[in-house]
């Protein structure tokens, strides 16, 4: 059996730039979430020890950097995208 790979150690960085008004619901950790309306030029920053679970109501109008790294495309101007960082995270969010 392989064995899983470890979990990324935390803190993790999260990063937004954004370019069009951009609705955002974020998970961090197990913290209750947050809903933010950005506007262009905005720059968001979050930290989580564990990771971030994220709602984007256009995916077009916000860049994300997670611990340095570009999250490549995350989609289409006004196109809800969700989004786990670690992938993990999610699962662990919903307690599966």
């Amino acid at each position: 059996a392989a064995t899983p790979e470890p979990e990324p150690q935390g803190p993790h960085t999260l990063k937004g730039r954004v370019n069009l008004r951009t609705w955002v619901k974020i998970y961090v950790d197990d913290l209750n979430p947050r809903e933010y309306m950005f506007q262009p030029g905005q720059q968001p920053e979050w930290t989580a020890s564990r990771g971030f679970y994220l709602i984007i109501g256009n995916a077009g109008g916000i860049d994300l950097e997670w611990n340095g790294r570009v999250v490549p495309g995350l989609g289409n101007p006004g196109q809800v995208v969700r989004l786990s960082l670690p992938e993990e995270f999610r699962r662990r969010l919903e307690g599966n």
